[in-house]
């Protein structure tokens, strides 16, 4: 699914001029795409914070 909906993006990127407003500060991006990544893979061995 994730790969499928890349692809998309991608593609929409380059052929629709895909246009992404009020993207928020790269480092409250990083900071979140940080802990998603972690508690992905943590989840097995820790206690699972997803909802």
């Amino acid at each position: 699914m994730y790969t499928s909906v890349s692809s998309y993006m991608c593609q929409a990127w380059r052929r629709l001029n895909l246009k992404i407003n009020r993207w928020p500060d790269s480092r409250l991006s990083l900071l979140l795409h940080t802990l998603i990544y972690l508690n992905f893979f943590t989840h097995h061995y820790i206690i699972d914070l997803r909802w």
